[in-house]
């Protein structure tokens, strides 16, 4: 199950065969599982029960879960997927974002609303260009509220039951090195990247890979 989100709301839910009907603006990058407990930026996480929008599909997950040091099949993008995962608010001031890029290197922040969905994505290559046209005052005194220029217009999103092969598919294709992982209302529960898939390949021998 694939999900497209605007900063309008859910566009699209649907399989895969249903999202290659609809037609993208742009393309995703990632964001990286990077500690910001002592940042500036306005970020909240999505595994916090006040600000996570349901725990049941969660809770449905780790009962699935094997016992330590017991070995499963990868199917699902569950299994794979980085968590918990930090994300934007609207709220979020751009001197502050300026110091999370600089201090940090992802490419990108998924970004949240008020009621903790995912809203939409912010790369780092828009950040800076944005950057180096925007009089010096005004660089303390905008957030992302007032620059929705900055923010992608879609975001193509996986379900955390969808199969890792189909996720791929979209990652190798849309040329996009991350999929957020969210539940059907939105709610960021991870994300799952190349980086993610080749670490499975990696450290699991026993994973097998069809074509």
């Amino acid at each position: 199950m694939f999900y497209v989100f605007s900063t309008n709301g859910k566009l699209f839910g649907g399989p895969l065969e249903k999202l290659y009907q609809v037609n993208h603006t742009d393309r995703t990058t990632p964001s990286l599982n990077t500690d910001f407990s002592n940042s500036s930026v306005h970020l909240s996480q999505g595994d916090e029960e006040s600000q996570q929008p349901s725990h049941s599909a969660i809770a449905r997950y780790k009962a699935t879960l094997p016992e330590k040091n017991q070995r499963e099949l990868i199917y699902h993008v569950y299994q794979v997927m980085t968590k918990p995962v930090k994300v934007l608010d609207l709220t979020a001031s751009l001197s502050s974002i300026y110091q999370a890029f600089k201090q940090y290197q992802f490419s990108a922040f998924p970004v949240v609303n008020a009621n903790q969905q995912l809203h939409s994505l912010i790369q780092r290559h828009k950040f800076t260009d944005y950057l180096l046209e925007l009089p010096s005052p005004k660089f303390h005194q905008l957030t992302l509220n007032d620059t929705p220029e900055l923010l992608e217009p879609e975001v193509i999103s996986t379900a955390p039951v969808t199969d890792v092969r189909r996720a791929a598919q979209i990652i190798i294709e849309q040329q996009t090195p991350s999929l957020p992982v969210v539940e059907p209302n939105g709610g960021v529960l991870g994300i799952v990247t190349k980086r993610d898939i080749l670490s499975c390949l990696a450290k699991d021998p026993p994973l097998s890979l069809w074509c």
